[in-house]
């Protein structure tokens, strides 16, 4: 009884709420057309448990990867890189770049953009606050874009660095723009990313938070709200997340005790669940009013042109239904403001492969094509 009412109460929300999303309440300006609909290529060169020996490096993403995505309609892709390999010294740091410059050109050539996204660990990041280290961050940035400068510039972005966490407000800001300059030394016309610190949220655009000085620049955020919908069941970020399962999206305030009792396998969960819930974060209304806050630091700062560099739906133990659905209203709510994306991930745990597929013989979930606003070919070889 308690399901059935749980679900009636979803569905009514869904017929309440689920336009409200893309609607927005601004005028958007045109995205950049080069950054309309992305996909990260994550666990390549960044996040791999496996390494990056070049055997590895050369097979898991390749040619027949790249001509499958671009024919599904992507136009670009977020490619994360570790930056431990690409800013170090010698011959196993250079090896690495190389590599890194040979893909990037096998992506362009397949006709994909590719934003090069320095991805460093918590650890790494927290680093950076000895004035040593960033001189060092500064100056891999001049020795990366030194070499990136040599491919088609219209086709490489620079995204300084992902989710800046624990670097918060000017403990990252003056850091950003003197690998800004530095990198303005070498390569004078790539198009950069940047963002506001802390974990790249649209939260982080606050009024202290200036634009920065330079024309050719793109502004990135990350929209994973609810997290505990958007995370539930994992375990690498906020403890709870872990401790939620089979949440659905959206959903209204009155079922908030009756979903947390059933989602929530701990004290915690079910009371931060029935919180968020009660709270209206789980309803479209409440993204959108989110989503009218960064539009609104866009305008304050003249129209900058932003970027949703990552969203996403951890897939194991989330409603496939509710997944979904949370893909495309955001999507069409990212559309609706103007803002180009890109999803994460490709063949992650949040990805848009079946999760059965072999590395060399991926197929793409037609389900979040259609969701992504792609009804386009899933494997090797099926036409349009």
């Amino acid at each position: 009884m308690i399901f059935r009412t749980v679900m009636f109460i979803v569905a009514l929300s869904l017929s309440i709420c689920g336009p409200a999303l893309a609607q927005g309440s601004a005028s958007p300006r045109p995205a950049d057309v080069r950054l309309a609909k992305g996909v990260n290529l994550s666990h390549w060169f960044a996040q791999s448990l496996e390494g990056y020996d070049a055997q590895r490096l050369s097979s898991f993403v390749t040619e027949v990867d790249a001509q499958l995505l671009r024919r599904a309609g992507f136009t670009h892709v977020r490619l994360p890189v570790a930056m431990d390999r690409a800013f170090a010294a010698g011959a196993d740091g250079k090896a690495f770049v190389s590599t890194l410059a040979q893909k990037i050109s096998m992506l362009n050539d397949a006709g994909l953009v590719v934003v090069v996204d320095i991805h460093a660990s918590v650890d790494e990041k927290r680093a950076l606050l000895d004035p040593a280290r960033q001189k060092a961050f500064v100056e891999g940035w001049r020795s990366l874009a030194g070499t990136l400068a040599r491919l088609k510039p219209d086709l490489v972005i620079f995204e300084l660095l992902n989710e800046p966490y624990p670097l918060v407000g000017a403990q990252w800001w003056p850091l950003q723009n003197r690998a800004i300059q530095a990198i303005r030394t070498v390569a004078s016309r790539n198009t950069l990313m940047v963002n506001p610190g802390d974990w790249s949220g649209i939260d982080d655009y606050t009024s202290e938070f200036a634009a920065v000085r330079d024309s050719n620049v793109i502004y990135t955020a990350h929209v994973y709200q609810p997290l505990l919908f958007t995370h539930q069941g994992a375990d690498w970020v906020w403890e709870v997340a872990a401790q939620v399962a089979g949440v659905e999206w959206p959903l209204d305030p009155a079922v908030a005790a009756e979903v947390a009792a059933q989602a929530g396998s701990t004290e915690e969960a079910v009371k931060q669940l029935t919180y968020q819930i009660s709270e209206r974060q789980f309803e479209a209304g409440w993204l959108s009013n989110l989503f009218d806050k960064l539009t609104r630091w866009q305008q304050q700062h003249g129209g900058v042109p932003v970027y949703i560099g990552e969203f996403g739906v951890y897939r194991p133990l989330a409603p496939t239904s509710a997944r979904l659905r949370w893909h495309k209203e955001t999507r069409e709510a990212f559309e609706a403001h103007g803002w180009g994306w890109a999803v994460w991930d490709y063949a992650g745990g949040f990805g848009i492969v079946q999760s059965d597929s072999e590395p060399a013989h991926r197929i793409l979930d037609r389900s979040m094509l259609e969701a992504l606003g792609l009804p386009a070919p899933v494997k090797t070889g099926e036409r349009n």
